[in-house]
């Protein structure tokens, strides 16, 4: 028993010497209370830019546990026409960065969404098989700006 009790001191001690920012690091915790840092080198950080490719990941499976994103649904109950390139992105842009995109930003996902692998111009038909697959690339796309590992 006095050895168990040495070694539960011992983990005790650790861990109010880590969160008393003795290695300038806090357990289990954001480093700001809104979440993830906005610049300096805790932006770059490996874990932080893992985390933000493994939910956009999330987002293009559609099959990630701990997202749940239906970006047809979502579109759809927002009243957004499904087939107008412009209206989709405009509304994704807006869904992951409110008003801070640039025109440039949109204009590039447009691209994408309205264009099939050799550039042509591929128009968004909802009875289209592929129809929620392209959705579902733009959202993550738009996910994976600039914006988006700043968030």
């Amino acid at each position: 028993l006095g050895r168990r009790a040495d070694s539960l001191d011992r983990r005790v001690a650790l861990r109010a010497h880590l969160e008393a920012g003795a290695l300038d690091h806090q357990l289990f915790r954001w480093m700001t209370p809104d979440g993830f840092p906005e610049d300096g080198a805790s932006l770059l950080a490996t874990s932080g830019l893992m985390g933000r490719l493994e939910f956009n990941q999330g987002i293009y499976a559609g099959d990630d546990l701990n997202v749940r994103f239906d970006p047809v649904g979502l579109l759809q109950s927002r009243g957004v026409d499904l087939q107008d390139v412009d209206a989709v992105v405009r509304e994704l842009t807006i869904l992951f960065f409110q008003e801070n995109s640039s025109q440039e930003d949109r204009r590039l996902v447009a691209e994408f969404l309205g264009t099939d692998l050799q550039g042509a111009p591929l128009p968004l038909d909802i009875t289209a098989p592929d129809y929620e697959l392209r959705v579902r690339q733009a959202a993550c796309l738009v996910a994976s700006l600039p914006q988006g590992m700043q968030q």
